[in-house]
């Protein structure tokens, strides 16, 4: 607000997740950033909103992907867009051949409205809930030629591939909650909300697990399990391992992931990485032992 206080929420904004109407890139509204022509630089990108997806894109200038939340690709993959869910982190090759302008942006993407309209958003509203922004002005500006810059080699994946692993125990996590009337409840999984004192999963040490996320509401929820990376195994396989800090459970949809059960006892959580969902309850305790 312009008294430099935070607007309050209804309850409807919260079950939607609320965005705002300013994004900023390194604390700057719409920056100018400047890369030479000719160079490579590694850029990474932390999707650091409360609620927005970021469906990222230099225009008119394809990238090369290193790798998501930390674990590295083999090679670098060319993508000419990279969506981001809110706690996702992407490491990137910025490597302009040619002088000019170009807008770092992020293109509209539709995550769901929980149910409160008819094919149009609550209210009559767009559907878009993680509308079209451009982030910042990107600059080429001249620079050495570019036969002279050096191609980046990075590690191979780290990270045990657990594909072929012995699975120790299979458990299903169901996102609950959501609606709209007399039908609305809390969010929540396998249809209760969140209780710091209650144990939801208990892992043994040592252990793989295999878990089936499933998203019953009518939104996309991006699931995040803290200390553990998740590697996704379905609902189809990729060509080489995917590992992530957060996954994307698309509405009425699943997706399957791996947990490598190392180190770390004691408790932690797991939740929807769109605050407001986990402040209203989408948000469960993990003890391992």
């Amino acid at each position: 607000m312009s008294n430099g206080t935070v607007a309050a929420a209804d309850h409807m904004d919260a079950m939607l997740g609320r965005e705002g109407e300013l994004v900023l890139v390194n604390g700057l509204q719409q920056p100018r950033i400047e890369v030479a022509a000719g160079t490579t630089e590694r850029w990474r990108v932390v999707n650091t909103c409360a609620s927005r997806f970021l469906d990222l894109e230099l225009e008119g200038r394809p990238w090369q992907l290193l790798g998501y939340d930390g674990q590295a690709l083999r090679a670098p993959q060319q993508r000419d867009s990279l969506l981001l869910a809110p706690g996702n982190r992407v490491d990137v090759l910025v490597s302009p051949s040619a002088t000019g302008s170009t807008t770092l942006r992020s293109r509209g993407y539709d995550r769901g409205d929980m149910g409160m309209g008819m094919g149009g958003g609550m209210m009559g509203g767009s559907d878009d809930t993680s509308s079209d922004v451009t982030l910042a002005a990107v600059t080429v500006t001249p620079g050495p030629d570019a036969s002279r810059a050096v191609p980046w080699r990075g590690p191979g994946v780290s990270a045990r591939d657990l594909r072929r692993a012995q699975v120790d125990r299979s458990r299903t996590l169901t996102m609950t909650g959501g609606g709209m009337g007399m039908g609305m409840t809390e969010f929540g999984f396998d249809g209760r909300t969140f209780d710091p004192d209650r144990v939801d999963q208990e892992l043994r040490l040592g252990t793989v697990e295999e878990w089936t996320i499933t998203n019953t509401t009518t939104m996309d929820h991006p699931f995040h399990l803290h200390v553990w990376p998740m590697q996704i195994v379905g609902p189809e396989e990729s060509a080489e391992p995917e590992w992530r800090d957060v996954v994307i459970v698309p509405a009425n949809g699943q997706i399957t992931v791996r947990v490598d059960v190392r180190n770390h006892p004691g408790r932690t959580v797991y939740h929807c990485h769109i605050l407001d969902h986990e402040d209203l309850g989408m948000m469960g305790v993990v003890a391992a032992v």
